[in-house]
């Protein structure tokens, strides 16, 4: 299953090459998933995004789990909140503003094969609207 990440830049530009290298470095997620960083389409004007990570999975339930803590990990370390984080698969995205439990669990439904169909009354695409970064 393929999996794209965009990070909204907000005029950070190191922004999506820190969060690669963060799930890189992850020997686990490294197990169950393939890495690529690739130049985002000019098509995509969600956000002010120069590239985009590609993310080839092998076990939905098990790298789940991992990326949301590693997302999450990442936004926390930054020295100013990150602009938004969106994964995207099969045309259903799950955006992250914050670390609430309604985001991680809708990332987490995204990226499981077994149960992306239940995202809830929210909608997929709907952003979460709690207030910490």
């Amino acid at each position: 299953m393929e999996i794209q990440i965009t990070v909204d830049t907000q005029g950070d530009d190191t922004a999506a090459h820190d969060l690669y290298h963060w799930l890189r470095q992850d020997r686990e997620l490294r197990r169950h998933v393939e890495v690529e960083l690739a130049q985002a389409s000019e098509a995509s004007d969600r956000m002010s995004a120069g590239e985009i990570i590609n993310m080839f999975v092998s076990n939905g339930i098990a790298a789940a789990s991992l990326l949301v803590n590693i997302v999450v990990a990442w936004r926390a370390s930054r020295p100013s909140p990150p602009g938004a984080v969106t994964f995207e698969r099969g045309g259903v995205t799950v955006t992250v503003h914050d670390a609430s439990d309604e985001t991680l669990s809708r990332v987490a439904l995204l990226v499981a094969p077994e149960t992306r169909g239940d995202l809830g009354a929210a909608g997929p695409s709907a952003p979460s609207v709690a207030g910490n970064r």
